[in-house]
């Protein structure tokens, strides 16, 4: 028996194949403004729209922008004025302590946007500006993933006003293919679901913004909590004596495509010598997708499809997700 919970997010992760289509034709829409020639620019959000910060921050560190992700509470430690921009992430718009940091960010002097999925959030009264991705989802009391994903997506368009000829080749692809890229995603996720295990650990290992990808898959791990997610960086991961792997735990590593023999050499010391069971995902390159950026989008639904079919198979009655902590610290 699936719970409606779990339908809810089953439908949730399908809504995808639209929803990052049209979020790129919003970003593209937007004032892009914002972000050019600003003395900083600060993305902060709240667990996964915390790592869509992330995200935006890669792809204004290539172009040249200056940019930072920071928690939420930490845009209070950053010098701000009337020439930085504060992008303020929350898929429901209800965050707390994200409307607070627009909020203190405003008072600042800074420019101030919200990217969020709910044209009718909390956050919308405190901005000066909002990106609406309207993913389409029923709910937000889900375990995210269209909202996310559609996040990302906004924040690629934008950037293809900054650098056309970076991106319009990918944006185009995700706008017109999404459905054949999510259908493939959705395989190689099915494949990971496979090696998961309740008993055993889940490391997501990456760099670059690929490992915004990472960490969105540690992410629905542990909120679905079948077992802990852990995301590390791969030189981490390589140089941390500590790191608790044993033998049987699932390594995941996500790269950049085409894949390099580094890449093919670094995962088989993973199930040869350290003995775990080894996944290298990356988008295929006959996908056509050629930028890291784009490539991160693809990989993150590899990885909710992996948590989610994982879920169906030891957890379908699931009711709802752990919520001592949003309870217990009011984070909405």
């Amino acid at each position: 028996m699936v719970s409606e919970f779990v339908e809810q997010c089953g439908r949730a992760f399908r809504l995808q194949e639209r929803a990052v289509p049209r979020a790129i034709v919003r970003g593209r829409e937007v004032a892009s403004d914002a972000i050019r020639d600003r003395r900083l620019v600060v993305l902060t959000g709240c667990g996964d729209s915390y790592a869509v910060a992330e995200y935006g921050a890669w792809l204004l560190l290539q172009e040249g922008i200056n940019a930072v992700a920071v928690s939420a509470p930490d845009t209070q430690r950053v010098h701000l004025d009337d020439r930085c921009t504060v992008v303020g992430i929350t898929a429901s718009g209800r965050s707390l302590a994200t409307i607070g940091a627009m909020q203190h960010a405003r008072r600042q002097g800074a420019l101030t946007v919200a990217l969020t999925d709910n044209e009718r959030g909390e956050i919308i009264k405190v901005v000066d500006t909002c990106w609406v991705t309207d993913s389409g989802v029923e709910t937000y009391d889900i375990i995210p993933t269209a909202p996310t994903t559609a996040a990302m997506a906004l924040l690629l368009g934008v950037m293809e006003q900054v650098n056309q000829e970076r991106y319009e080749g990918d944006t185009e692809l995700l706008r017109e293919e999404m459905s054949r890229l999510f259908r493939e995603a959705e395989g190689e996720g099915r494949q990971i679901s496979e090696l998961i295990s309740p008993e055993q650990r889940a490391y997501f290992i990456s760099e670059g913004p690929n490992f915004v990808a990472a960490q969105l898959g540690m992410m629905k791990m542990n909120e679905a909590a079948l077992t802990q997610g852990i995301a590390i960086q791969r030189e981490e991961f390589q140089h941390y004596g500590s790191l608790p792997t044993r033998r049987g735990d699932l390594a995941v590593l996500v790269t950049d495509s085409p894949a390099s023999e580094g890449d093919m050499a670094f995962t088989r010391v993973l199930w040869e010598s350290l003995g775990l069971k080894a996944f290298h995902l990356h988008v295929p390159e006959t996908s056509g997708i050629t930028t890291p950026h784009a490539q991160a989008i693809v990989n993150t639904v590899s990885l909710q499809s992996a948590v989610y079919y994982a879920l169906r198979r030891f957890a379908p009655d699931m009711e709802w997700f752990r919520l001592p902590h949003a309870k217990a610290f009011k984070i909405y």
